[in-house]
Formats: C-alpha cells, sequence, structure tokens
C-alpha cells in the first residue's frame, strides 16, 4: 500500500474518534489543494499490508472508526476493499468513511482509475468496483477541490461544492460538526516537525511553517 501518513485518533476527520490514514497518490491534482505532498505515486511510500495489519489491530479501544483520505483514495480501491473488510471482521460495527475527488456520478459511470493489485499499473474503475466499496463505508466527502469556492461552513467540505453522502443509516448529517483543526508539533527524524489535519486556512499553515 502506498500510505502519505496515519493518525491512531482524530475528532476532525468525521464523527467521533477516528483513525485516519492518508494515500500517497493522486493525478486529479485539484489547484490550491493544501496537501500537495499527496499527488506523487512515491514508491518509497510503500508499506506492505501486514504492518498495516499491525497498525489496525492496535488502535486505541475508544477508537470507534477509520477516515480514509490522501491523496485519491478511490485510485487506490483494492487497498480500500482489503482495509474496510478487515476491520470489520475483527471490530464489527468499526466505521469506515473516506474524502474522494470524485464525484458520485464519476463513480457510478466507472470514469475514474486505480492502481492494480500490486501497485504497478493503472486499471479502469468500473461501477461494480464502485458498488463494492460504497456497501462496505458509512460516509463519504465527494468532489473536487475548488479553490474558488472555499468555505469555512460546510462540515468536512473544503469548498461549497462538495458533498457529503450517508451509505449507512449509522450517522445522519447532524453527526457531522463544524470545521475544525488540530496540530501536533514534535520531533521527527531529528528534526521538530508539525502534523496538521482538519481544515486550515493558508495562513496558519504559513505561520506553523515558518515558526518552525
Amino acid at each position: 500500500m502506498l500510505i502519505h501518513s496515519k493518525t491512531d485518533c482524530t475528532t476532525v476527520n468525521g464523527p467521533g474518534r477516528r483513525a485516519a490514514l492518508w494515500f500517497q497518490g493522486c493525478t486529479l491534482g485539484c489547484a490550491g489543494c493544501w496537501n500537495e505532498a499527496t499527488h506523487a505515486f512515491d514508491f518509497a511510500r510503500f508499506i506492505a499490508w501486514p504492518a498495516v495489519q499491525t497498525w489496525l489491530l492496535n488502535l486505541p479501544a475508544d477508537v470507534t472508526g477509520i477516515t480514509l483520505s490522501g491523496g485519491e483514495p478511490l485510485q487506490h480501491s483494492l487497498d480500500i476493499l482489503t482495509i474496510a473488510d478487515y476491520v470489520q471482521f475483527m471490530r464489527p460495527g468499526f466505521s469506515v468513511g473516506l474524502f474522494t475527488g470524485y464525484t458520485e456520478r464519476e463513480l457510478e459511470t466507472g470514469r475514474f482509475q486505480t492502481l492494480n493489485a500490486d501497485n504497478s499499473a493503472f486499471v479502469s474503475g468500473d461501477s461494480d468496483l464502485w458498488s463494492a466499496i460504497k456497501s462496505r463505508i458509512d460516509f463519504a466527502v465527494m468532489g473536487r477541490f475548488n479553490a474558488s469556492l472555499v468555505t469555512i461552513g460546510k462540515p468536512l467540505c473544503g469548498s461549497t461544492n462538495q458533498e457529503i453522502r450517508l451509505f449507512s443509516n449509522r450517522y445522519t448529517l447532524a453527526d457531522f460538526g463544524p470545521q475544525e483543526v488540530e496540530i501536533t508539533i514534535g520531533p521527527h527524524d531529528g528534526q521538530m516537525c508539525a502534523s496538521i489535519t482538519g481544515f486550515p486556512g493558508r495562513e496558519l499553515i504559513t505561520s506553523i511553517n515558518t515558526a518552525l
């Protein structure tokens, strides 16, 4: 799996206390995306499935779900299925959600590509693959980020054209709270680093990078 980063617990990437995993790789390249470091399909970021399993098994007991982001999760569709099936088997009722730049219409009509099983090439997605994923997730935030439509007032959406879609009866839209930001500052590989998740503005990111 090509994985940019992961966190054991977050409260700003969906309802409740959740783990989050960011895939490495996205060809959509939305202008203004603040997480451009996730765009390249960087195979130095490869993590073998057993290591991901170990991480999932050791998530805190009070974590009730996982949110998959990126990068573009739907370009890692087979990995989504693997993760969703595993957490549901190990922790029945575990919630799965994701962020995708694709619209539901694009996914329903197979207008997306995804890496194959060994990450060696892209293959065309199809409606059956999306249906399989949809049956395993509780919610998705859908649509390209549009820098001209930036919003701070729409839960989990960076721009007003994006939408939260519910695919189970686990949540209602009222369960998705206001946009928030989590910042973790600490040493990493001998350097002081800041980890930011949620919905930071450009000014906040610039200020933190300057301070570090």
